[in-house]
């Protein structure tokens, strides 16, 4: 099943789900002029939900915790116009990635015109996985974009992303591969690796964020992304649109494991987990 809606008309497509991991890998194609794929509908940019490849929910299987991951809705957002959150993350590409790596600076502005094409998203699962002592709870995203003929040639995936509980405190911070470029995607990752829906076409996204913990303790948050299209014209960054998606996480003790590790908790040092992409 496919679920057809305009950017301009929709907000949101699927209810909240859970999961937080701290680890991601994330691939996107570094433009979608080599890609030949080019939709044939209208000015308006569409997007597609495959809808058998979508798995709301994962139950947390460990016994001393039990709880689970759900995803967030997917929704749709525009910084078309320069409405709504988008001197946000203006701002925060800004602060966050001002120069390249010769000292030019980037220079951001939200788009006048919309995307034409078609934004399908091929995969979207929660996951909650038992590691030894550890349980992680995360997601898994593959997406990829058909560009329609009008669209600029030089399309790159930006993201960003907020935490909130045990998954962390960063608010709108900019996902990145360990350059000065805000572009998310790294040449080195491998989109038959990252991406779950393969031989798709059009500019790939792929992303499988995730939060451990121990098993042991409670461990309760969320993280919601936003990832958007952008074009690149030499330093100059103009932001279209694109979707917001995530998870929510909840793992609670069983009454008795509170006795059994009270003592342990003690010696336990809770380090602030990094969100980390994979380096190539």
């Amino acid at each position: 099943m496919k679920m057809n809606v305009s950017l301009a008309v929709i907000r949101r497509v699927f209810a909240p789900f859970s999961d937080s991991v701290r680890t991601v890998v994330s691939v996107g194609a570094v433009a979608l002029l080599c890609s030949g794929i080019v939709a044939t509908t209208g000015r308006a940019l569409t997007v597609e939900i495959t809808g058998e490849n979508v798995q709301k929910h994962a139950t947390c299987n460990g016994g001393l915790t039990p709880g689970g991951t759900d995803l967030f809705d997917i929704g749709t957002i525009s910084f078309v116009g320069g409405g709504g959150s988008t001197q946000d993350i203006l701002s925060a590409l800004g602060n966050q990635y001002p120069v390249d790596e010769s000292g030019m600076a980037w220079a951001y502005s939200a788009a006048s015109s919309e995307l034409g094409g078609n934004l399908i998203v091929d995969w979207y699962k929660a996951y909650d996985r038992e590691q030894g002592s550890y349980c992680r709870h995360g997601a898994q995203l593959s997406l990829h974009y058909n560009r329609f003929d009008g669209d600029p040639l030089d399309l790159r995936w930006i993201q960003v992303y907020t935490e909130t509980g045990d998954a962390g405190s960063h608010v709108n911070e900019v996902d990145g591969k360990g350059d000065l470029s805000p572009g998310y995607f790294n040449p080195s990752d491998d989109p038959n690796r990252y991406v779950y829906v393969h031989d798709t076409g059009g500019l790939l996204f792929g992303d499988t964020p995730g939060d451990p913990h121990l098993e042991s303790r409670p461990f309760n948050g969320s993280v919601a992304f936003t990832a958007f299209l952008a074009s690149f014209d030499n330093n100059n960054v103009t932001i279209y649109e694109g979707i917001t998606w995530g998870y929510q996480f909840t793992c609670v003790p069983e009454p008795g494991t509170y006795g059994l590790f009270g003592g342990a908790f003690l010696l336990v040092v809770v380090v602030a987990v990094r969100r980390l992409r994979r380096k190539g």
